[in-house]
Parts: C-alpha cells; structure tokens; sequence
C-alpha cells in the first residue's frame, strides 16, 4: 500500500491534497478532559488512529466517557498534570511501552492543554498570571523537551494549538496573547533546529470556540478573585467600570463562534496538521468571518487597529 494518498498540489489558500493514511498512527493529545481535546481525540480514534489521551484526571467526567466510549486496543489513557515532572516522565515511559508492546512509532504529539483567565491585566492576581504562563507555554515545552528523543528517533511531528490571538492581541486576555505568541516563537525556532531529522512543527490558530468549549465555567470564579484583588488598592479607581466589564463578557463571548464542532473547521484544520505530507506551518482553524476580521485588523497600522479594539471594548462595556 502507498505510504500516502493524492497529490502533490496545492489548492485554495495553499490547502495540500498529499494525504498519509491514518492507519497505525499514533498520536498523543493533551488535555482531553474537555473541550477541544476531548473531541480530538474521538475524532482521530474515528478515523483509525491509535490515540493515547491524557487527562488531568482520570476520574474527571470526560475521562469516564472517553474510556467508555473508546475502549479497545487503539485508545489510550493517561494522567497527566504537564506541570508535574514525575507525571510527565511516567507518560513518556508509558508512551514508549505501547509503541514498543504494538510495534509502532510515534506520529503526533498534540500540544492541546491550556487555559485562559479573561480580565484586564490590572484585575488579575499574580496566579492567574502564573497558571496560565506555565500551562500555556511552560508545560508544552517542558513536554515537548521529554519527548524529544521519540520525536526524532521516529520523525514524529509536533502540533501546538496556538491561538489568533498570537496573530492580533485582545484587551482583557493580554497574558493568554503573550503565552501562545510565546509558543509560536519556540515552535518556529523548534522546527529550525528539528529539520535535519524530518521533524516537523506545526501551529494550529484556535479563533473563537468559546461557546463550544468549557472555557468560561471557572469565569464566576475568578470574577471574585478579581474583585478580591482590586479591594485591598484599587476598587474606587474602577468604581462600575469592572462590574460593568464582566457581565459584558459574560453576555458578548462566544460572539463568533461556530454552531457545533461538526459545522466548523476544527477537524479539518487538525487533520491537515496530522496527515498532510506538508501541512501548512501555521493553520488559522476559525470561522470565515472571525478569519476575515482577523486579517483586518492584522494588516490595518497599529494606532487604527488598537483604536478600533478600544473602541469595540467600550461600546460593549457601556452599552449597559
């Protein structure tokens, strides 16, 4: 059988049509709890491939579901905290063990696991801003750093789930915008250094999955420990203004995303990443209007751009 399918051109904006056949690849997928990663890994398990998923729990509601839904021979489930080195090394050992135990090499290690803290810079505490900083980048790299030897030994690709916010930073999710252009500038000098081996490093740009995903259910929570840090120095300088802001939030996020997963391009996007023979280095995975306004505001000069994101966030701000 051909190691691939199609061929080699390109069409519409640079999408490839070599395609690797799914059979016997296998990919790892962090952060499959919820959300993104958790239909990432349905779907990949769907197509053929062998799926090892690590979960941050393996008692958490879409861990059950996961091992209930997809058990036999070709799925996988892992603990795994990416901040905790002993968690981190046990996963690669467990990885090698079933690559070895099924004679197998590794394909993808999908760097999906994130989080993201909405509020302006000044609301948020010193944890908001550490969690966030070590999940988003620091864990993806330490990751990627443990598997490294696989990688290479296997010419394995590596998937980092970036964000169109690495491309147009927002007002209020400042340090999400920091980490993920943090983690395009590592993956971009990563896959200098890697192609000697055949190694390729690949983003995906995340647009707006908010009301697909669970990405606002800790909001009301972290709501109070904003307004807990603005009490001991800051809350008459803010008056309404930060009550104003997060029922705004609440109200207006979601405003671009897709209906269902099923209707958007997410698995599309992710299957150009996994199996194209040259997948594009930077995919924009979003919304044909959320991809359009993007591209504006990207190509608009600097003083334009953050006047018109000002003035967006105001209107809905005092538009109460």
């Amino acid at each position: 059988m051909s190691q691939y399918t199609g061929c080699n051109h390109y069409v519409g904006l640079f999408r490839p049509l070599q395609w690797l056949s799914p059979e016997n690849k296998v990919i790892v997928i962090t952060g499959c709890d919820t959300g993104i990663g958790f239909q990432l890994a349905q779907h990949f398990h769907k197509k053929g491939c062998y799926v090892i998923a690590t979960v941050l729990s393996i008692h958490s509601e879409g861990a059950i579901k996961l091992k209930n839904e997809l058990s036999d021979d070709h799925f996988h489930i892992l603990q795994l905290n990416i901040l905790d080195k002993k968690q981190i090394k046990q996963v690669v050992d467990d990885v090698e063990h079933i690559l070895n135990q099924n004679n197998l090499m590794l394909h993808a290690l999908v760097n999906n696991a994130g989080i993201s803290v909405f509020g302006e810079f000044d609301f948020c505490t010193i944890k908001h801003i550490e969690d966030q900083i070590n999940i988003n980048l620091l864990g993806p790299i330490m990751l990627t750093k443990s598997f490294l030897h696989i990688l290479i030994r296997d010419k394995a690709r590596i998937i980092n789930s970036s964000s169109v916010n690495a491309m147009q930073p927002f007002p209020g999710i400042g340090v999400y915008s920091a980490t993920k252009k943090g983690i395009e500038a590592f993956s971009e000098s990563l896959r200098m250094e890697l192609h000697k081996f055949k190694v390729q490093v690949i983003n995906v740009r995340l647009g707006d999955y908010a009301r697909l995903t669970n990405i606002m259910t800790q909001h009301s929570r972290i709501v109070e420990q904003q307004e807990e840090e603005l009490k001991t120095h800051k809350q008459d300088l803010y008056g309404d203004y930060f009550r104003l802001y997060h029922e705004s939030a609440l109200k207006n996020y979601g405003m671009f995303s897709p209906k269902s997963f099923e209707s958007s391009s997410l698995f599309d996007d992710f299957d150009e990443a996994i199996f194209a023979v040259k997948p594009r280095k930077y995919i924009l995975s979003a919304t044909l209007s959320y991809r359009l306004i993007i591209y504006f505001l990207v190509f608009l000069p600097i003083d334009l751009r953050e006047y018109i994101l000002r003035r967006f966030t105001n209107v809905f701000v005092t538009e109460k």
